[in-house]
Order: structure tokens, then C-alpha cells, then sequence
């Protein structure tokens, strides 16, 4: 059965969220901690995570989001 064009929707900004995934080792490359403390932060839900048969993945939104929450301005 053909799919109409008016069945075809556009992503949402959930989905848009969760394109790009990093391994554990990914971000911990780019935050500079170990990976267990990286695996620490999505187990205590500080860090947005979705878990993957036993691996972890992290959306790449998710990390900035972390990193914003944490950034000390200049006064």
C-alpha cells in the first residue's frame, strides 16, 4: 500500500534530540573524565542517557545541555 504525501510527517524535536548518539568513551573524550565517571552521571540522571542493552548512549544536545548548566560567567 503506497504511503500518501499526507501521511508523511516531519520529525519532532524528540527525535531530532536523539540523532546523534555518543558512545560512553565518545564523551568522555570530550568532557576529560574517565568513562566511569561518564557511566556515574547517566546512573545518578545528571546527565541525559539512554541505556542500550547494557552500553550507554549520549545525545549529543544532551552533553551541551550538561555543559550550559554548569558554565560560570564572567561577572
Amino acid at each position: 500500500m503506497p504511503i500518501s504525501a499526507g501521511k508523511i510527517e516531519t520529525p519532532s524535536a524528540n527525535v531530532l534530540f536523539l540523532r546523534d548518539l555518543l558512545t560512553v568513551e565518545e564523551a568522555a573524550e570530550r568532557l576529560n573524565p574517565t568513562p566511569k565517571t561518564v557511566r556515574k552521571l547517566c546512573l545518578s540522571r545528571r546527565l541525559t542517557a539512554i541505556r542500550v542493552q547494557r552500553s550507554w548512549r549520549i545525545p549529543l544536545a544532551a552533553l551541551d545541555e550538561f555543559l550550559l548548566e554548569r558554565l560560570i560567567l564572567r561577572v
